[in-house]
């Protein structure tokens, strides 16, 4: 009788140690979680400018599996692509002074980065005339699509972010 109750009591705290387990094991995994999603800032608030911003508002960092950019019928893979923007009133000279791809496509990851640009245009006096703000947010919503793939730390799981600007 007692051996057998000593058998069932072990069982027990077996059973409690092995959920004990799997509920610390899921909690990890939950506590490196990364989020992320894309911004838009066309209010000048401060001297960075306006434009597009990846932001990481998970916990954990952000293992960047697969990054596009595609603007219009050109997709961004590196420097030598920005020449193949068309000029327009909005978007002109070196497309790439504009865009920040490089920086995220490189390093395939966010470790530890809050937020970073991918497209942003600097405060001057072009970007404060409102009338060639909408006309950026314009050629945007047009033009630009952005498509991620990532995963977290335990890279147990992929995530997808898919963006396109509407007005």
């Amino acid at each position: 009788m007692i051996p057998s109750f000593s058998f069932l009591i072990a069982l027990g705290a077996l059973l409690v140690s092995i959920k004990s387990y799997r509920l610390v094991q899921k909690h990890q995994i939950l506590s490196v979680k990364p989020f992320l999603r894309i911004r838009q800032e066309f209010t000048l608030r401060n001297d960075d400018g306006c434009g597009i911003l990846l932001k990481n508002s998970g916990l954990g960092p952000a293992i960047i599996k697969k990054f596009r950019v595609i603007w219009g019928d050109y997709e961004i893979k590196n420097m030598n692509d920005y020449v193949k923007i068309p000029q327009t009133e909005f978007i002109h000279g070196f497309a790439g002074d504009y865009f920040n791809t490089d920086a995220i496509i490189e390093k395939e990851s966010m470790k530890w980065i809050f937020q970073i640009p991918i497209i942003q245009f600097k405060s001057s006096d072009d970007v404060a005339n409102k009338r060639y703000l909408e006309g950026v947010k314009s050629e945007i919503a047009k033009n630009l699509s952005i498509e991620i793939e990532y995963t977290s730390l335990y890279e147990d799981k992929k995530f997808h972010l898919n963006y396109k600007m509407y007005l």
